[in-house]
């Protein structure tokens, strides 16, 4: 939350922290017993969590797609078979990984209001046509599906946080206040399905973005793993916010025409040069449990082309991190360089076109 709603904070009011993310959502409520000098909690409720995180919609999504292509269809954008599928230890195709990343930036952006979702199907079917659903490889996923896929799942987690502010509640203490956060907190649909879920409880969800929710996300952690030691909170936040540049599918409501551009290779229209923010000023930084933070990147390249890869990492200092690298360049600063040599892979090993 910001600086001006932290300091609304008091001596004794209880609240409850929500940790959204890919897997599980996890739930846990405390009590403010001191905000100065130091951030000091006490747990009131026993922590729980519950497989509903976000990734569960995509799993949901890949099971509606089957149901609308056909086994045959499916086969092949995703090869392995249903055993392969549960067990986990087989990957996604390059092809169904390439479809999944167009969803995975719909599904961010999807809200209430939100019309059909339109995706373009990978090659061989960039073709077909199905009835209602598929016209020239171009797939529409009706909002009221996507709906369907995000249901099961908010639903859990309000239940989830009922369920901690009926804990408080038994021990004659008030709720006042639901902090979001976590990957899944940057769903606006999931957002909107919470604040009026809290409304009716004249509860008021707050989604941390600053340092001093790092804080109030440190104590959480410190506090489910040494509540006897809770006055010993520590928590460093990041300085500054560090990120990627990449080519994302193209939104004509969220992206500057400027950026637009038709991959040459694919096809698929694109915007250039969008900035991913990996850490943000203000995330928690837990210095003796390293973070690993993951994000999918294709990249394309021809037979004879040069396969060594160098992705910069940028800094910015301020809050109001930019979108774009084309007016934001001499604000960022390159900290480091990774590289990966991609020229050690067999050809056959990559999907080609």
């Amino acid at each position: 939350m910001r600086q001006h709603e932290a300091e609304t904070m008091k001596k004794g009011e209880c609240f409850i922290l929500c940790d959204a993310g890919g897997g599980t959502v996890d739930v846990v409520g405390y009590k403010v017993d001191r905000l100065d000098p130091n951030l000091d909690i006490r747990m009131m409720t026993v922590p729980i969590g519950s497989n509903c995180g976000s990734s569960y919609i995509n799993r949901d999504f890949q099971d509606w797609l089957r149901s609308i292509l056909g086994d045959e269809y499916y086969s092949q954008l995703d090869p392995r078979t249903d055993a392969q599928r549960i067990s986990g230890h087989a990957m996604e195709g390059a092809k169904m990984r390439e479809l999944m990343q167009s969803f995975e930036f719909h599904k961010k952006a999807f809200n209430s209001f939100s019309e059909e979702t339109k995706l373009d199907l990978p090659s061989p079917l960039d073709n077909i046509d199905i009835e209602g659903y598929v016209e020239s490889g171009e797939l529409t996923v009706p909002p009221e599906v996507m709906r369907s896929l995000f249901d099961p799942y908010v639903d859990e987690a309000i239940e989830l946080i009922q369920g901690q502010v009926g804990q408080i509640e038994a021990k004659r203490n008030r709720v006042k206040s639901v902090f979001l956060i976590g990957g899944f907190s940057e769903s606006p649909f999931l957002r909107e399905q919470l604040e009026n879920s809290m409304r009716m409880r004249k509860l008021l969800l707050r989604r941390p973005d600053t340092s001093w929710s790092a804080v109030v996300r440190g104590a959480v952690l410190f506090g489910i793993e040494q509540t006897a030691r809770l006055n010993e909170l520590s928590a460093p936040t990041a300085a500054k916010s560090y990120g990627v540049t990449v080519s994302i599918p193209y939104s004509r409501r969220k992206h500057d025409s400027r950026d637009v551009y038709t991959d040459p290779l694919t096809g698929r229209v694109k915007a250039k040069e969008q900035i991913i923010w990996l850490v943000r000023k203000g995330d928690l930084l837990q210095s003796n449990d390293p973070s690993v933070i993951e994000e999918t990147i294709n990249w394309n390249f021809g037979s004879s082309s040069n396969r060594r890869i160098k992705l910069p990492i940028f800094q910015y200092p301020d809050d109001d991190i930019p979108d774009r690298f084309a007016t934001a360049h001499e604000e960022l600063e390159i900290v480091e360089v990774l590289t990966a040599d991609l020229s050690v892979i067999p050809l056959y090993r990559f999907a080609s076109r």
